[in-house]
C-alpha cells in the first residue's frame, strides 16, 4: 500500500500536468477535477450516508478521462466517487479528496485507507487466480488489519469459490456480460460470502467484499474501466 504523502504527491502533479495551457477563458482540467473532489466531498465521502447523483457521476466524467468506481459501504449506505490516481501493474489506486483509498487488484479489494477499521493488506493470490479465471477451487485467503494498540492482525481463512452464472451488466459506462463468482470464506473470524461479477479479461467490473468487523461489506462499482 503507498502512503499518503506519496498519493498526494502523485495526485499533485497529475493535476499541475493538466493545469498547462494557454486558454485562460476555459476551465482548465486541473480546475475540473478539482471540482470533481470537491463534489466528491460535498456529496459525502464513503460512510457519510449520503448518495452520489447521477449530476455528479457526469461530472466526474466529463471532468477527467481516469477510470472511475463508487464506493458504497453498506452498514452506514454511505457512497463516494474514486479517481484512480495511481497503477501499478494489475493493483490500481483509488482516492476521494478526502484521503480515503480503497486499492484495487484487478478488480478485487485488496486494503483500503481512511475507512477507519482498514484493511491494511492482504494475501490474495489464490483468491485472484480463481476469480479471474472464473472457476471453482478452494483457496487460503488472509487479511491483515491493524488494532488499537497498533498491532497488525493477521485472519486467515478458507475460500470455496465457485462460478454462479452469467448476467448483462450495465453499470455507468460499462455494457457488458459478466460471470458471478461466489467465495464463501471460513476461518479464523466470522465467516463471509463475497462476491463478483467479472469480464471476459478476468477483471471484477462489480464486487461485495467483507473488509473487517468495523466496516463489514464494501460494494466497489466500476463505472468506467
Amino acid at each position: 500500500m503507498h502512503g499518503f504523502a506519496r498519493i498526494l504527491t502523485v495526485v499533485s502533479l497529475s493535476l499541475g500536468l493538466a493545469a498547462c495551457g494557454n486558454d485562460r477563458n476555459a476551465t482548465s482540467p486541473v480546475d475540473m477535477v478539482q471540482q470533481v473532489f470537491r463534489s466528491l466531498t460535498s456529496g459525502g465521502t464513503a460512510g457519510s450516508g449520503a448518495q452520489i447523483p447521477a449530476s455528479q457521476i457526469e461530472t466526474a466524467y466529463a471532468a477527467t478521462p481516469a477510470p472511475i468506481a463508487l464506493v458504497t459501504i453498506e452498514s452506514r449506505q454511505g457512497q463516494a466517487l474514486v479517481l484512480e490516481i495511481e497503477r501499478n501493474g494489475a493493483y490500481q489506486t483509488f482516492a476521494t479528496s478526502g484521503r480515503q483509498v480503497v486499492v484495487l487488484r484487478n478488480g478485487m479489494i485488496t486494503g483500503t485507507r481512511g475507512l477507519g477499521g482498514d484493511l491494511m493488506s492482504s494475501d490474495a493470490d489464490g483468491l485472484v487466480a480463481l476469480i479471474r479465471a472464473r472457476q471453482a477451487g478452494k483457496t487460503p485467503y488472509a487479511m491483515r488489519f491493524l488494532t488499537g494498540e497498533d498491532v497488525t492482525e493477521t485472519l486467515s481463512y478458507s475460500c470455496d469459490v465457485f462460478p454462479d452464472g452469467t448476467q448483462s451488466l450495465t453499470q455507468g459506462r460499462i455494457r457488458t456480460t459478466a460471470t458471478k463468482m461466489i467465495a464463501n470464506c471460513t476461518g479464523a473470524g466470522k465467516p463471509f460470502t463475497d462476491t463478483f461479477l467479472v469480464d471476459s479479461t478476468g477483471y471484477a467490473l462489480s464486487s461485495r467484499q467483507w473488509v473487517g468487523d468495523y466496516n463489514n461489506y464494501l460494494r466497489v462499482e466500476t463505472l468506467r474501466k
